[in-house]
């Protein structure tokens, strides 16, 4: 069984051409006993039709009929289809001229006789001056067409000097490492096919050509030469070629048909027969490996067809089954869909009915459409839900935001409220400032406060007792005894104070060279260290100032 209609067809076509290039060998090998036999059979031909012309001459017996017949052959032999036949008409006209002398008959049948005579013997004088000249002509372009071939062959020397575009489309996979060889060697035939096409045009042409037989011979003989250059050669190439592809199709073959199951997909082992089917169809094979590809290819092909049927049975039942599985899922993905529609499920039914549709298409066989088409489903009620739950995550965001707007708000008051009180020492009391900062304090405990901001207000709080430290000094009181203790106190107060900051720095020592600080941070950083150096240094001043009032009074 073939591929198809189509294929037939070309196998056809490729089977002919193969034909008629063993033909063309054949005809080269023979060539000069093949145009003998041609030549020979035109002579044998016009002998026969002379020998019935002498024949018929002696059925006639007076002169005045005899002549009459012979001029009515020679007009024959003139007007004859293709060439005239100018050696009948020699021959003829000769029997007829001594007819007229050696014979008498009547004046006015001789006249007309020999004017009909005289006649043809000019239309014979100009017809072979005409058909001379065509001769010549015919002659010398044949001539040239010899000669350009054979300047042709004397550069087929390179053969890879000649352009080609040969290309497999598609390469079979089984002969791709040989495609540069198959390329290669049929460029060579396609140079030597357009050879012995051209030799064998200018052999029908010069068969058909009338001129003299020695000229003729001639071009047959450079012919025949140019033949010798081509068609051996072309033989062998093709049979090389022949012989290499058979091969590859046998190597293709026992491959991957030669156990009783094709372990390929059959869409890949397609693919190959038709390239390497395509393959010998541009190749020039000889016929007997031509055939031989196409039965062997196509008894692949028929396997292929008969376990694609069988497939196709499988595949049927398959289907069935496939169908009984889904409808076993739907009424429960339907119920789920309808569930989720009417918002009669909260999260935890719905996971469960979710694990409910899985745990079903896990314990049933569906089709990869049918799988697809659940899943899809199935995520659309995922999305919805995870949609669901990304829409009440922004409203969760969004007031806590504004709770974080607010906090920061109250923050930013109080926070400006205690600087305005470390700003705004003097002229209060101590009682007064402290009674403020618990007050300021009470609030900061009541809100959420970050890191930095605790720092903050660490920060603020310590200013805050270095102001209290001089407004204390400040406010010392006239009696020597009592402001030498509360001098005493304040000095025990300010080293504990310089004792902390100390410690502060060390600690912001330590945390700076430590990699684990981002940029803002690292700069917060710096800020808090100078600003605890420049406490530290305030303090030592008001250290040094007590040390010497207290000296004073001592």
């Amino acid at each position: 069984m073939d591929l198809s209609n189509e294929e037939n067809s070309e196998s056809v076509v490729c089977v002919a051409e193969d034909q008629r290039g063993v033909e063309a060998n054949m005809e080269n090998e023979q060539s000069a006993k093949g145009s003998e036999e041609v030549l020979n059979k035109g002579s044998e031909k016009k002998k026969g039709a002379f020998d019935e012309f002498l024949a018929e001459i002696g059925t006639h017996e007076s002169p005045e009929n005899k002549i009459a017949y012979i001029l009515q052959f020679m007009e024959s032999a003139l007007s004859q289809g293709g060439s005239p036949s100018f050696k009948n008409f020699w021959e003829a006209r000769k029997r007829c001229l001594a007819l007229f002398k050696d014979q008498t008959f009547s004046h006015a049948v001789r006249t007309h006789l020999w004017s009909k005579y005289v006649e043809l013997s000019k239309e014979a004088h100009r017809l072979k001056e005409v058909l001379d000249e065509q001769s010549a002509f015919a002659a010398e372009q044949i001539k040239l067409a010899i000669g350009a071939l054979e300047q042709d062959l004397e550069k087929m020397s390179d053969p890879k000097a000649f352009p080609s575009n040969l290309k497999f489309d598609p390469v079979a996979k089984s002969v791709e490492s040989h495609e540069s060889y198959y390329i290669e060697k049929q460029r060579e035939l396609s140079l030597l096919n357009a050879f012995a096409a051209r030799i064998n045009s200018l052999r029908k042409e010069l068969i058909k050509t009338d001129m003299r037989i020695r000229y003729k011979n001639g071009f047959f003989q450079q012919l025949s030469k140019a033949g010798d250059q081509v068609f051996p050669q072309r033989k062998e190439l093709i049979k090389e070629v022949s012989q290499q592809f058979i091969g590859h199709v046998d190597e293709f073959i026992d491959q991957y048909f030669s156990g009783a199951k094709l372990e390929q997909p059959l869409y890949f082992l397609r693919d190959e027969i038709k390239a390497l089917q395509n393959m010998a169809k541009v190749l020039t094979l000889n016929t007997q490996s031509f055939n031989q590809t196409r039965m062997k290819l196509s008894e692949c092909w028929d396997r292929i067809k008969k376990l694609e049927k069988e497939r196709k049975k499988d595949r049927t039942k398959l289907h069935a089954e496939f169908k009984e599985a889904a409808e076993h899922v739907e009424p429960t993905l339907k119920e789920l869909e309808d569930q989720f529609e009417s918002s009669n499920l909260d999260e935890k039914q719905l996971n469960q009915s979710l694990q409910e549709v899985n745990r079903l298409m896990s314990e049933v066989r569906l089709s990869r459409e049918d799988v697809k088409k659940f899943r899809e489903r199935l995520t659309k009620i995922r999305r919805h839900v995870a949609d669901k739950a990304s829409a009440l995550e922004k409203e969760r965001l969004e007031a806590q935001r504004k709770l974080e707007e607010e906090r920061k708000e109250q923050y930013a008051k109080i926070f400006s409220t205690l600087e305005e009180l470390v700003q705004d020492v003097s002229g209060k009391s101590v009682d007064e400032v402290n009674t403020e900062w618990d007050r300021i304090q009470g609030e900061f405990n009541q809100l959420t406060l970050t890191k930095w901001e605790k720092h903050d207000i660490e920060r603020q709080s310590k200013l805050l007792q270095d102001q209290l430290s001089k407004l204390k000094i400040e406010n010392l009181s006239s009696n020597d005894r009592e402001a030498f203790d509360q001098l005493q106190e304040l000095l025990k107060e300010c080293k504990q104070r310089r004792k902390e900051i100390r410690n502060q720095l060390e600690d912001f020592r330590k945390a700076s060279g430590s990699s684990g600080l981002d940029f803002e941070q690292a700069l917060k950083q710096s800020e808090l260290v100078e600003q605890e150096k420049l406490r530290l240094s305030s303090v030592d001043d008001e250290i040094a100032n007590i040390e010497s009032r207290i000296k004073k009074l001592s």
